[in-house]
């Protein structure tokens, strides 16, 4: 991948993005909750399920440990004509030698709200080897 594929959302969503990868990488649950809308609609579905509204996915958080290193492999972005983006992220898992070791998307929808750009919905899902 040649150039850096976030830098396509712009500087505020960008900026939205690459924190929740950092806090996602670090296990921070606070910056994760921070990245995702706190209305009760707020959706994030994995191959167990849906996870619905902030107080199921502040539990969901305390559970999971984090996912481990990765690496961005491509990112799409699908802008539409109001205040929504959606991204769909390809991730390599990375081994401890930094060899990939699997593949994985991340689907997220992110609106712009009164206090920045957050997350609405998001699909993690692991790619057939």
């Amino acid at each position: 991948m040649a150039a850096d594929p976030v830098v396509s959302l712009g500087r505020e969503l960008g900026a939205a993005y690459l924190a929740y990868e950092e806090a996602l990488m670090a296990g921070d649950t606070a910056g994760q909750r921070a990245a995702f809308s706190d209305e009760q609609s707020v959706v994030r579905v994995d191959p167990a399920g849906p996870v619905i509204g902030p107080e199921a996915l502040a539990r969901f958080r305390a559970q999971r440990p984090s996912p481990g290193p990765r690496r961005l492999r491509d990112l799409h972005v699908v802008r539409s004509p109001g205040e929504t983006v959606v991204t769909v992220a390809v991730n390599e898992r990375l081994g401890p030698d930094g060899e990939v070791i699997g593949l994985g998307t991340q689907t997220q929808v992110w609106a712009r709200t009164g206090e920045g750009w957050r997350v609405i919905a998001a699909c993690v899902s692991p790619m057939a080897p």
